[in-house]
């Protein structure tokens, strides 16, 4: 599959594995739009790539909200066209025995990891 050109869709894109997926993607010409939780840490990477003259666009979305994606989705749409390619890398962990993770933890872990 050729990628160049393509415009690929990143969540949790600001750090770890995502960040580093949309910088191998972007070095081998694909165009992004990347989404995290935190809008300034988005803003701060899409800077970054364009600095490397990676063609790329971003947004802050949180997966586990139904509403947040679908304005994501719409966003990206009007802006940078049709989604080729989703890496849908978000996503939390909790470490620690289940017996000891709160509800809220529990929760939020099936909300980004499952449903998001």
């Amino acid at each position: 599959m050729t990628i160049n050109g393509s415009l690929c869709v990143v969540t949790g894109a600001t750090e770890g594995i995502g960040r580093a997926i949309a910088g191998a993607l972007g070095e081998r010409g694909a165009r992004l739009a990347l989404c995290a939780r935190t809008a300034e840490r988005v803003h701060t990477t899409v800077d970054d790539l364009k600095s490397h003259g990676v063609d790329a666009w971003g947004a802050a979305c949180d997966v586990s909200d139904e509403t947040s994606v679908t304005d994501f989705a719409a966003q990206v749409a009007k802006t940078c066209g049709q989604v080729r390619v989703l890496i849908n890398n978000a996503g939390v962990g909790h470490l620690g025995p289940f017996t000891e993770l709160t509800t809220q933890q529990i929760d939020e872990t099936l909300a980004v990891n499952v449903r998001g």
